[in-house]
């Protein structure tokens, strides 16, 4: 296995480190493997499982005081929501930005990798609503459909090959 963090791999292939709508994400039933579905303009939806998860945390990326402001039930309905001074969750979809990073020396990566005896890697993926911190240990990805309707909603089109990898 190389010690290249397989999703620095997919950043240089064909997955941007931001601006992709997050759909969906959470552990898979077996509860190792964690799923990421993501839709990326231009490109479609995909699925994005990094395996053999020691590590997982959630963070809320919402400022305490919008979280007062739409604490109510009435936030996870676009429709009911869209005219009121809050964060609307009934978006149902996140904005990975500032995206995915890939914290160099994670202390959590040292440490599993060594208990494990495995090469480990670490990534930070930060949208508008949340972040989550992932050590793991490779990578799967596949292709579902060429839907990008989300994303296509708040994305500005960029020149071909803006992002690496084939437009």
């Amino acid at each position: 296995m190389s010690d290249l963090n397989p999703l620095i791999r997919l950043t240089s292939d064909w997955l941007p480190q931001f601006d992709f709508a997050l759909l969906s994400h959470g552990f898979l039933g077996h509860g190792r493997d964690y799923e990421l579905v993501v839709q990326i303009y231009g490109r479609g939806t995909y699925r994005i499982i990094l395996t053999h998860v020691v590590v997982a945390s959630y963070e809320t990326a919402v400022r305490p005081e919008v979280w007062v402001r739409s604490w109510e039930d009435v936030f996870l309905d676009y429709d009911r929501a869209v005219s009121l001074d809050g964060y609307i969750w009934g978006t149902n979809w996140s904005l990975a930005y500032p995206g995915l990073s890939f914290p160099e020396a994670d202390p959590d990566v040292v440490k599993w990798s060594g208990l494990l005896g495995r090469q480990m890697h670490g990534a930070v993926l930060e949208t508008d609503r949340l972040k989550l911190k992932f050590v793991f240990a490779d990578v799967k990805a596949e292709r579902l459909s060429d839907a990008a309707n989300v994303i296509a909603k708040v994305t500005v089109p960029l020149p071909p090959g803006y992002y690496p990898g084939k437009v």
